[in-house]
């Protein structure tokens, strides 16, 4: 009987261990936690002139769109065409994954911002008009 408790007492540790070695593992060295589809609800994001990835991230972060910077920095890495998302303010949706996150930044391409190019200075002729001769 002593035996059958002790060994009760034996996997018990080793399943208490273990439970918390996965744990330790996960946070430390696992991937960063990241929500899963395109969300729900509405927020809307500023991103700044000139920002870095890391600094998008922590903006979605802090807004709620992203569930962990880390989530979108490996996103915004993993996406050749990331470092082309332009500042601007967006309407996105809370509870993102990071990948839909920067997918939707990519496609609205600068937010709401309206852009209005300049106008191209037009050549003026600086030659005097010759009175036409009858």
């Amino acid at each position: 009987m002593a035996c059958l408790g002790v060994s009760l007492l034996l996997v018990a540790c080793v399943a208490g261990g273990g439970y918390y070695g996965y744990g330790f593992y996960e946070k430390h060295f696992g991937p960063p936690p990241d929500y899963v589809g395109q969300g729900a609800g509405q927020v809307t994001v500023n991103i700044p002139d000139s920002a870095t990835g890391t600094q998008m991230a922590d903006t979605l972060y802090a807004a709620g769109v992203v569930k962990s910077a880390g989530a979108f920095v490996g996103a915004y890495n993993k996406n050749p065409n990331a470092s082309s998302i332009q500042s601007g303010t967006y309407g996105m949706r809370l509870h993102m994954s990071a990948a839909d996150a920067v997918a939707f930044l990519l496609s609205e391409n600068g937010g709401d911002t309206l852009t209005i190019p300049r106008a191209s200075a037009r050549r003026r002729s600086t030659r005097p008009s010759t009175p036409s001769s009858a």
